[in-house]
């Protein structure tokens, strides 16, 4: 493939082995759709400050990333380089997604309780900040770990945009795509999401896409039945789509973080809102 065609993968590292799990889960993703890895470190004002503590330079934090960089060209074989912004993680890994032009982007946590690598709501502030997809992971890297996706499906606004991803991702990495259908009897939207799947039935068809289908008219509780159908079917990942607005204003944590850091640690894949028109009319 040209160079220039190749996807770009950035995998966000804070040299911790919660860190580790984003660059061993971006390799293998990257060797899989034969891209090219980025490696970033975002070199922050605490950075700086634990430098001069212990008496080191940058010098250090490349000579580490050029380390990360070997090992990774040496288990994977697949290209990759690093990059050393300064600024702050929330706004800078994704205004380096966008200088890169970036597909993807992988970063690690541990949930909404921890210590290390972007915990928290860390994660959230940094999701809602990037326009490129970001893959959120839990655990080391698995041989074959994107090959099977949950795509959840119900009345809320937006869900739809998760479409020209899942198709992308079926045509780069052969993913297949096993839709998880909310359609309560009661729901007073439940046609909104009967003509939203009407509508991504149509382009799976289309695209002679691989994918399963399951309907639910009872839940209880639709976020955590999403979790359970994703490990009970040996998941490899859940599609989520993210709005910037809803999570920046409300003071309250969201039945969507209930994906993002699921106890199952099941690596999620979330999505941001855009115009739809653009995302599902460009198909």
């Amino acid at each position: 493939m040209n160079q220039v065609n190749k996807k770009v993968i950035i995998a966000a590292t804070d040299f911790t082995p919660i860190g580790q799990y984003s660059v061993d889960n971006a390799a293998e993703f990257t060797k899989l759709i034969n891209g090219r890895l980025m490696v970033l470190h975002v070199v922050t004002k605490d950075t700086k400050a634990r430098l001069r503590k212990e008496k080191k330079c940058t010098k250090t934090m490349n000579e580490c990333m050029q380390q990360i960089c070997n090992k990774v060209q040496e288990d994977y074989d697949i290209e990759a380089s690093y990059v050393l912004p300064e600024g702050n993680i929330f706004d800078t890994i994704g205004s380096t997604a966008s200088t890169l032009n970036a597909d993807f982007v992988f970063m690690g946590t541990h949930g909404k309780k921890g210590t290390e690598f972007l915990l928290g709501g860390n994660a959230i502030k940094v999701i809602t900040r990037c326009s490129a997809p970001i893959f959120v992971v839990h655990k080391p890297a698995s041989n074959g770990g994107f090959k099977n996706f949950v795509f959840p499906l119900d009345s809320c606004p937006g869900a739809k945009q998760k479409i020209k991803i899942a198709m992308e991702l079926q045509k780069i990495a052969g993913t297949t795509f096993h839709f998880f259908v909310y359609m309560p009897e009661n729901d007073p939207n439940v046609n909104r999401t009967k003509a939203a799947w009407s509508q991504i039935e149509k382009i799976l068809k289309d695209h002679n896409a691989t994918f399963t289908f399951e309907k639910y008219t009872k839940l209880n509780g639709f976020e955590n039945a999403v979790v359970e159908h994703a490990k009970n079917i040996n998941a490899d990942a859940i599609i989520l789509n993210t709005d910037p607005e809803k999570f920046t204003w409300s003071p309250l944590q969201l039945p969507e973080e209930n994906i993002i850091y699921n106890k199952e640690g099941i690596t999620v894949l979330c999505v941001n809102a855009k115009n739809m028109n653009r995302i599902v009319g460009g198909l």
